[in-house]
């Protein structure tokens, strides 16, 4: 169940009226439409004209009934629109689409891998990043709340790595043993917390 796509789906309104406060509707064809079940819901944008829109709104579809769909309005910051007959209907990218993976199933899943960490290592230059140390450095971790990554130190046999802001198991740094250790960072409610993975020779 959650968010339903399809490729260029397009319609128009066959109802006469649709006013503001409409909660159902009739559409032209639903042929291309997700088929919407319980707890299901696809977001459609409504507008005047594909090529030059006076205005628009975004409705979330919760039920269709032969060509007759049940609908949340004025969605993702738009207001609800009076709208007539022959006005357009189309499943669309929208802003949620980016930032919601709502039920959906993600496989071979590859995040972004930075080998050459400096000092200062952000995670917005990947989930994965490698330290070679060259001398028994200070790291500053750069997270946004919610981010995860993993670090990859190599040279922990010779060198100590010390990493500002990080909150580790039980207040107690860790020590390393072998030629690498892959260390797993997490920032929640603006703590980053930090714990070994393992070390590796």
């Amino acid at each position: 169940m959650g968010r339903l796509y399809s490729n260029n789906y397009s319609t128009t309104i066959s109802t006469a009226t649709v006013g503001t406060g409409d909660t159902s509707f009739d559409l032209t064809s639903v042929v291309g439409l997700p088929l919407v079940g319980s707890g299901d819901y696809c977001i459609m944008t409504l507008t005047d004209s594909l090529t030059s829109p006076t205005k628009t709104e975004v409705i979330k579809v919760t039920a269709v009934a032969t060509n007759t769909i049940t609908v949340e309005r004025a969605q993702e910051n738009t207001t609800a629109q009076t709208w007539a007959s022959g006005d357009f209907a189309e499943l669309r990218a929208t802003a949620t689409s980016f930032s919601t993976l709502d039920g959906t199933e993600i496989t071979r899943y590859v995040e972004t891998y930075n080998g050459s960490a400096s000092t200062t290592i952000d995670r917005a230059d990947g989930g994965i990043q490698t330290v070679t140390l060259t001398a028994s450095d200070t790291y500053t971790i750069v997270m946004e709340d919610s981010e995860s990554m993993v670090l990859e130190v190599i040279n922990t046999n010779a060198y100590t790595p010390a990493f500002t802001g990080v909150s580790w198991n039980l207040g107690a740094s860790p020590t390393y043993v072998g030629t690498k250790t892959l260390i797993t960072l997490i920032k929640i409610n603006g703590t980053i917390y930090g714990a070994v993975i393992g070390d590796y020779s």
